[in-house]
């Protein structure tokens, strides 16, 4: 064991106190259709485990991608707030949703199959797929569908030369209306959501084809239709474009929790309009309080010209100023690597964070919400009137692609004498046998060494090392800028056998991070081992259940962030008793007791 029992106390208090804040908040009312409420932060979103399902009771599931999904502060989708407008004393909502989803990628990885097993006279499925459905087949994601509703298939060879027979739209679509009525539950056909999208004072609607083919193959299959594009669309249009602007803070497609109600509210509009729909006899008053839609005509579909669709996107873009070189910043400062937070006091030393979306909050820009990384919450246990703690880490980006990217040389020009800088990178250095682009222009070579290996990317010829050997890299051009570098083995992932999470050992990232910070006697905190070693007591259905999101086995939720810090920090004060970074701690962190000292390497270790 890593931490005492005293110490395992205080984390679980730690752990139950926040949760004890979560459950006593309560969702404030909102009876007005479209109306903006961001304190609707404060309630509980709709539940999405199987665990939560209650016997005796019909479910409602949702089957969908981001636009549907719980999300996070900065995006939320209707499906998280689904649950404000049934009786849930008589219904359960299942949320079922998940960021980057087709029809295809949903069916591929079984979780289509899940929802069936559930399935049981009386429930109902709302069907709401399509916005990572197009691209055709070949795409270089493996979410496409085959184009159309017919039989038409496609083969496809995967990454690990798997072979994939795809379908078209419509087949999928066809398959689970299906399967829904062999289980005696009810399909709920709906089209995707409103992108905020314009040309010529019109938004966007149906995206392509797609919504054209869902009521197609709803009519054709006898299964209830929700024009949930149109019926969003036409809100977008009477509040104009600067209003429905306000509900996509991010980018075109995904909301915050305002237009997550909208997107709500919209759709319980065209489910009221067919008294037909089994599922209206379970809204509770606020549901009933949305007007139906007394008629829903064949609106079609409608594309903003491409011209207008730029010119929508660059006016609706925030004004984020310029980084230090005068280029344009696309994120907020502190967002973007390679420029600090307003609060940054250049005359005190800084901690600097490097690595992937684990590290920052966030995926691939930092501001994706509900994926939360432990540089997002290490802050607090620093005194920050007498050190900076910027945290400059990116989602998506390998120790290799964080250098290629130019994201390395933007923060290793802010580094000055008297800093430290930490360094966690490894969950996104794998896949160089990968088929899609953009895995193998990050991936490493295996371990440490100096292996070499030329490679085609973007039409230029790059030469990949090791991983290793980019850590050595920052070790290197870390201490030429006159500050302290701290190699970090990569947090665990959600694994776990026989009560036990998987670890990563020799051989591995964790153990390749460990040897290389060895070659160049650079303080080295395993991570990887000080997370597990603190998770297993808490047991997995726990972990689970709250430290890590429901949908994948990487990112971690707000409080499982809070709990990795807390493992840093254990880490950092078991480095040495005469670290350099301890006279920095705050009081906070006198609560934590360090790690055990095998787990951690200091400066002092002998040179391999």
């Amino acid at each position: 064991m890593i931490i005492v029992q005293a110490q395992q106390d205080r984390l679980m208090r730690l752990v139950c106190s926040s949760l004890l804040l979560v459950t006593l908040l309560v969702p404030l009312p909102n009876n007005v259709f479209a109306q903006s409420d961001h304190s609707r932060e404060n309630g509980q979103w709709s539940a999405t485990r199987f665990e939560d399902i209650r016997a005796g009771l019909p479910t409602v599931f949702i089957a969908s991608d981001s636009t549907a999904a719980t999300g996070g502060p900065t995006t939320r989708g209707w499906g998280a707030v689904f649950a404000d407008y049934l009786d849930l004393d008589r219904i359960n909502v299942i949320n079922r949703a998940v960021g980057g989803r087709s029809f295809r990628s949903f069916t591929r990885e079984g979780r289509w199959d899940e929802i069936v097993s559930f399935l049981k006279s009386g429930d109902f499925v709302i069907i709401e797929l399509g916005h990572n459905d197009g691209g055709g087949a070949q795409n270089s994601r493996g979410r496409g569908d085959v184009p159309g509703i017919g039989e038409e298939t496609e083969k496809v060879i995967g990454p690990d030369g798997s072979e994939e027979i795809v379908h078209t739209y419509g087949w999928y679509l066809r398959k689970y209306i299906r399967d829904t009525k062999a289980k005696g539950a009810t399909p709920i056909v709906s089209t995707t959501t409103v992108r905020n999208l314009w040309g010529d004072g019109h938004v966007e609607r149906g995206m392509g084809h797609m919504r054209d083919w869902a009521e197609e193959v709803a009519k054709q299959e006898d299964a209830h239709f929700i024009d949930h594009s149109n019926l969003a669309a036409d809100h977008y249009e009477r509040v104009g474009q600067e209003e429905s602007t306000k509900y996509h803070p991010q980018d075109h497609t995904h909301t915050n929790v305002s237009g997550a109600i909208v997107n709500a509210e919209a759709l319980i509009a065209g489910l009221r309009a067919f008294e037909s729909i089994e599922l209206n006899r379970y809204l509770n008053a606020k549901g009933q309080g949305i007007q139906p839609i007394a008629t829903q005509p064949h609106w079609g579909t409608y594309s903003p010209p491409r011209e207008s669709q730029l010119q929508a996107t660059a006016q609706a873009r925030p004004d984020y100023g310029v980084d230090r070189r005068g280029r344009a910043l696309r994120f907020p400062p502190g967002v973007e690597p390679g420029m600090p937070h307003p609060s940054y006091n250049p005359h005190l030393p800084t901690l600097w964070l490097i690595g992937d979306s684990t590290v920052k909050e966030g995926r691939d820009n930092g501001l994706n919400g509900g994926r939360w990384g432990w540089g997002h919450e290490i802050d607090r246990y620093f005194d920050l009137t007498k050190i900076n703690v910027e945290n400059q880490a990116l989602g998506g980006t390998s120790s290799r692609s964080f250098i290629t990217g130019g994201w390395w040389e933007s923060v290793r020009e802010m580094i000055k004498p008297g800093d430290f800088v930490m360094i966690q990178f490894g969950h996104n250095d794998g896949g160089l046998n990968s088929q899609t682009a953009r895995i193998r222009a990050r991936a490493t070579l295996s371990g440490v060494g100096l292996e070499t290996l030329e490679m085609q990317v973007n039409g230029e010829t790059e030469t990949v090392h090791t991983y290793g050997w980019y850590l050595r890299k920052y070790i290197t051009e870390v201490r030429a800028a006159g500050a302290t570098p701290i190699v970090c083995s990569l947090i665990p992932r959600n694994s776990w056998q026989n009560g036990t999470m998987h670890r990563s050992d020799e051989g591995g990232y964790a153990g390749w991070a460990r040897e290389a910070a060895q070659q160049h006697a650079a303080d080295f905190i395993d991570l990887n081992h000080i997370i597990c070693d603190t998770l297993e007591p808490l047991r997995q259905d726990f972990v689970l259940g709250a430290l890590f999101r429901p949908d994948d086995g990487t990112h971690t939720t707000l409080l499982g962030a809070q709990v990795n810090a807390y493992c840093v920090v254990a880490g950092i004060k078991s480095i040495s008793e005469n670290h350099p970074l301890h006279q920095y701690l705050n009081p906070a962190a006198s609560s934590v007791e360090p790690a055990r000292p095998e787990n951690v390497v200091s400066s002092s270790a002998s040179v391999r």
